[in-house]
């Protein structure tokens, strides 16, 4: 392998596997901007940078993955790396040298609003000259001299796994928004789902225009919800569905009122059994909106926000909307919305 100079560039990798949005607020800021300008760090005199520590490890039980350096060999997008590694297995040291491009973007803020980022601040890198999506690296620090901390945001080429915040789910600051039996006594008992972060799929339940009334059961903890829906050829239904309260633990501390629902569809007489799955409830100000986690959709990350119906004239409520933000995704592919106006609710004289 070919020597260096001592004064090269120190690059540090930062590696979350199924990266957490929220977890990282560090690499959204505005006061940190002026060090994610990914252009200026590459665009360094220095051009060889060297893996000094990683929180991750290549090694496998028979070798260990060492030396590991990147070198530009041109500027610009796409920006051509020769990367290169030595694998050693105690008895002979063999080095790998591959080429990769490096195509530098914005990556959107989840965390916090966006003010208009000026510069890129992450690189999408593949083995391929415009192969996409690639790996996604993002600029958590540079000193545009000797240093570089990068975060890698997922864990393969093309399989990204940035996903948003889900700690909120947990944290004990946001537990008092979390009551779910106060949320679902709410005195207005009707809402809609106005926004989710997963398509519809034709024929399953939950289409579109999808609404919940809810009703009280004598058991502490146990509703009915008459879930309606319009159907993809234009058609309602509306079916019961049982609700039981629970209680899922909080990160550090001990809840002390329920938190997340457990919701089945079951109707003996015609052979209709469903397990929807446990719901947890991200956050709700008990009056107008409420959103929850869906853990049986998008490996759990899944969210729904519902509008009671005295506030679907006036919209989304802005800390609704911040949390939803927060909590689900703020890029447009988080937000489908499911609430129309000219939504209708299930006629059962007419069915």
């Amino acid at each position: 392998m070919e020597h260096v100079s001592c004064s090269i560039l120190f690059c540090i990798l930062v590696r979350l596997v199924n990266a957490k949005e929220g977890a990282i607020q560090i690499d959204e800021y505005p006061n940190y901007w002026g060090y994610q300008d990914i252009g200026r760090a590459l665009n360094n005199s220095d051009q060889t940078s060297w893996l000094i520590y990683r929180t991750y490890s290549r090694d496998s039980k028979d070798s260990r993955h060492l030396c590991v350096y990147a070198k530009i060999t041109k500027m610009g997008n796409p920006y051509i790396f020769e990367q290169g590694y030595t694998i050693s297995n105690g008895q002979k040291n063999e080095t790998v040298r591959n080429t990769l491009y490096a195509q530098t973007f914005k990556k959107a803020n989840v965390y916090v609003e966006d003010e208009g980022r000026q510069h890129d601040n992450a690189m999408r890198v593949s083995k391929k000259e415009g192969d996409t999506p690639g790996k996604e690296y993002r600029l958590v620090y540079s000193d545009y001299g000797r240093c570089d901390i990068l975060r890698v945001l997922d864990s393969g080429y093309g399989n990204s796994m940035a996903n948003p915040e889900i700690r909120i789910d947990d944290a004990p600051e946001y537990e008092q928004w979390q009551d779910i039996n106060k949320a679902l006594r709410n005195s207005d008992s009707l809402s809609w789902m106005y926004l989710r972060t997963y398509l519809p799929v034709p024929g399953e339940p939950e289409y579109e225009c999808v609404y919940a009334n809810v009703a009280r059961l004598q058991e502490e903890g146990n509703y009915v919800f008459m879930q309606g829906w319009t159907q993809a050829d234009g058609s309602t239904i509306e079916v019961p569905l049982f609700v039981n309260t629970t209680r899922t633990p909080g990160d550090g501390y001990t809840r002390q009122k329920d938190n997340a629902m457990h919701v089945t569809l079951n109707i003996p007489q015609q052979n209709l059994y469903k397990d929807f799955g446990l719901y947890k409830l991200i956050y709700s100000d008990n009056k107008k909106c409420d959103i929850l986690r869906v853990k049986s959709k998008q490996s759990g990350y899944a969210c729904e926000m519902y509008l009671h119906s005295s506030a679907l004239n006036a919209g989304v409520p802005r800390a609704c909307q911040s949390i939803y933000r927060l909590a689900c995704g703020r890029e447009e592919r988080y937000h489908y919305q499911v609430y129309f106006p000219n939504c209708t609710m299930h006629n059962k004289k007419s069915s």
